[in-house]
């Protein structure tokens, strides 16, 4: 398994429920496993074996990912964070609080490339969280790519 496996959508489940069974590691691994495979599929060696595949997919490293494409649509980040609005920057500031809400974080920082020329593009007009429920279903390397790029701008 490698980081590119997970969704967002499972991303923002397993913090849950993490956070749900932080007290009975058993449970909290069960429940994981059963994230990822129909409930009670694997036998208790196999959900540990997989649990662990996880762990280590989950210390991967992503590197920033300025574009991508999804069901056919390329998303991009937004090239110039200087000239975001006000309503980018409010709506960013709040969902970037909690993990329950990186989907929506994600709405904001990717949308659909309307032109593009070589390495420079210009994304749809900000609409909110228009994109969310696409944003569940991409790969979460994307998401801890742009949390690690905000973290080394930050920095």
């Amino acid at each position: 398994m490698k980081l590119k496996d997970i969704t967002v959508e499972q991303f923002i489940k397993l913090a849950q429920i993490e956070e749900t069974f932080k007290d009975d590691s058993k449970k909290m691994m069960i429940e994981i496993s059963n994230l990822f495979h129909p409930r009670n599929s694997l036998k208790y060696k196999d959900a540990e074996a997989f649990y662990t595949k996880l762990q280590v997919a989950l210390l991967e490293q992503p590197d920033f990912v300025q574009r991508f494409k999804h069901k056919g649509i390329e998303y991009g980040f937004i090239p110039n964070l200087e000239s975001i609005s006000t309503g980018e920057y409010i709506d960013l500031d709040n969902y970037s609080k909690s993990k329950d809400t990186y989907h929506k974080m994600l709405s904001i920082l990717y949308r659909p490339i309307v032109k593009s020329s070589g390495n420079m593009y210009r994304i749809e007009e900000y609409e909110g969280t228009k994109y969310e429920d696409v944003m569940r279903e991409v790969s979460c390397d994307i998401l801890l790519g742009s949390i690690k790029f905000f973290f080394r701008l930050s920095e």
